[in-house]
């Protein structure tokens, strides 16, 4: 008997190809999807995404993280 797990791309919502699905963790802190380690107070787990929107995800954590490490503007 077959073993199939039907997986959907958090993005996008596209059925996935088990074997080929890319797994990211979902950081609090940013909001965001990331391949990094993420402290587990701050993780949500692991979201299944495909090739592409992986992609987009991980370049919307890096932007996230530039942001927030960006000194802060104060308007005088």
């Amino acid at each position: 008997m077959a073993n199939f797990r039907l997986l959907f791309c958090e993005r996008c919502k596209a059925k996935l190809n088990p074997d080929k699905a890319v797994w990211l963790e979902y950081d609090q802190r940013t909001g965001t999807y990331t391949d990094q380690p993420v402290p587990e107070e701050y993780s949500q787990g692991g979201f299944p995404f495909g090739a592409d929107c992986a992609r987009v995800a991980l370049a919307e954590h890096i932007a996230a993280q530039e942001q927030s490490n960006s000194p802060s503007q104060t308007v005088q």
